[in-house]
């Protein structure tokens, strides 16, 4: 039967999502609508937030910027992630307000999290506009942990970033990602999302390779609140350098 083929364009990166829906199957083929329950539809909400942060890491975001971390020392450590949250947002916007003086503009992103032993943290990227002293400098909580962002591909950081994990890992980041509080500024480009039905019986085992680029991540298998066939694939371009730190996830239908 026909599926849907969404695609978004962000950045150097292409996210590819095909799938089936009830709307385009025939009668026979077709099963009882079922409505998700409150449990699957938080999962189904939690997947598409992640994947927004996702595209729009990858829309703004390139070699050159940074990747923060932010620690508190034992004495200075808030109580809870919303409190620590707010910490950081002043300070984000008294740098924004400081640069915008100067006619220059904050874009960034930010998560707030509590690590595996307690310990309140912030992770941020951040366009290299600007001196990044001028946030060093306003830190006075504990460590600063700057990074210079080395691949032109955003997708495998900005996973790792929302909390969008795959592996021996997965259980303790989405344990994380519960607690997490996301923000961003508000000044950041959108990625171009296009969906088109496609006339096809379903969707080939292996997505093909699109000219000048390269598959980093391909997923494919059942949607538990559908019980369709699902696949994505993540693209980058050929010239671009992937962060090999990160691996790719391929699961094939048995």
């Amino acid at each position: 039967m026909p599926y849907i083929k969404m695609t978004v364009q962000a950045g150097n990166d292409e996210y590819t999502y095909k799938y089936h829906t009830h709307r385009y199957a025939k009668k026979s083929e077709r099963g009882k609508n079922i409505k998700p329950t409150s449990k699957e539809q938080k999962k189904i909400n939690k997947r598409i937030a992640q994947r927004k942060r996702q595209w729009t890491a990858s829309s703004n975001f390139n070699r050159g910027d940074w990747y923060i971390t932010l620690t508190y020392r034992k004495s200075e450590r808030p109580q809870d992630n919303k409190t620590a949250a707010k910490i950081l947002s002043d300070i984000l916007g008294k740098l924004r307000r400081k640069l915008k003086r100067n006619g220059i503009q904050l874009y960034y992103m930010s998560s707030t999290e509590r690590g595996e032993k307690g310990a309140v943290h912030h992770h941020l990227i951040i366009k290299n506009n600007f001196d990044i002293g001028m946030l060093i400098e306003q830190w006075t909580f504990g460590r600063i942990d700057t990074v210079s962002i080395y691949t032109d591909s955003m997708a495998e950081l900005s996973a790792y970033f929302t909390k969008d994990i795959s592996g021996k890992h997965a259980n303790k980041q989405a344990v994380k990602a519960k607690e997490t509080v996301y923000s961003s500024s508000r000044n950041l480009k959108k990625p171009k999302i296009t969906k088109q039905v496609v006339k096809a019986k379903t969707f080939a085992d292996i997505p093909t390779t699109k000219k000048g680029y390269t598959i980093i991540h391909f997923y494919r298998n059942f949607q538990s609140e559908a019980g369709y066939l699902y696949q994505e694939c993540t693209q980058t371009k050929t010239k671009v350098q992937a962060n090999t730190t990160f691996t790719c996830t391929r699961k094939r239908l048995s």
